[in-house]
């Protein structure tokens, strides 16, 4: 294989399927538009109920961002805090969701809560698996509440074929207009994710 460095640090290296690039990949200086670029990931190692990402993870560098996890566990429901003003926000975070649950298509509310859930309680949503994207936009702005948007799946078991509802979420943090520079999974019901992955990208 074939790597390149800048300043000891490699930034370019050839592999047996194709080419690893660390770092943001730029033309003529700028970064290349709708490219999404990896900032930062991680994995449950061991039985946790918070899983903190990150408090520098954004900034003006990127508006539009991306977030992929799935996470197993027993009556889990992940749910997301924020990083803001210094602090971690634990309060009035509020939103909606609309699933589609045995064939029926419903939805419900969610009013000033410790976080933001990827499963609401008053679905019975608890789960065993819980998987999905959320997007999110301009985290650095101070002049807008940020919303969230995102698509969840979550089941009971392992079986295809029992309980699989498809939620679509919106809402965020309504605590003021300051940027958010971090998050953080948090399980509303004070269980453990045994197992799961997170992934986050930005890109412009």
């Amino acid at each position: 294989s074939t790597r390149l460095y800048y300043d000891s640090s490699e930034k370019l290296a050839t592999t047996s399927s194709g080419v690893n690039v660390t770092g943001a990949l730029t033309v003529n200086g700028s970064a290349l538009a709708g490219v999404p670029v990896k900032i930062a990931e991680g994995a449950v190692s061991s039985a946790t109920s918070e899983i903190n990402m990150g408090t520098s993870l954004f900034s003006s560098t990127y508006h539009f961002y991306t977030l992929k996890f799935w996470f197993n566990g027993t009556n889990i429901e992940p749910a997301l805090q924020v990083y803001s003003g210094s602090a971690w926000q634990t309060s009035n975070y509020w939103g909606q969701q609309n699933y589609g649950f045995g064939g029926n298509v419903t939805g419900s509310t969610m009013e000033n809560m410790s976080a933001f859930s990827m499963s609401s309680d008053s679905d019975g949503s608890n789960r065993n698996v819980v998987q999905g994207e959320i997007q999110m936009f301009n985290m650095h702005g101070t002049t807008y509440r940020k919303l969230m948007t995102g698509q969840v799946y979550y089941a009971i078991g392992t079986l295809l074929n029992y309980d699989k509802p498809v939620a679509l979420i919106s809402g965020g943090w309504q605590g003021g207009n300051g940027a958010i520079t971090g998050l953080r999974w948090k399980d509303l019901q004070s269980n453990n994710f045994t197992d799961g992955k997170w992934i986050l990208y930005g890109y412009n």
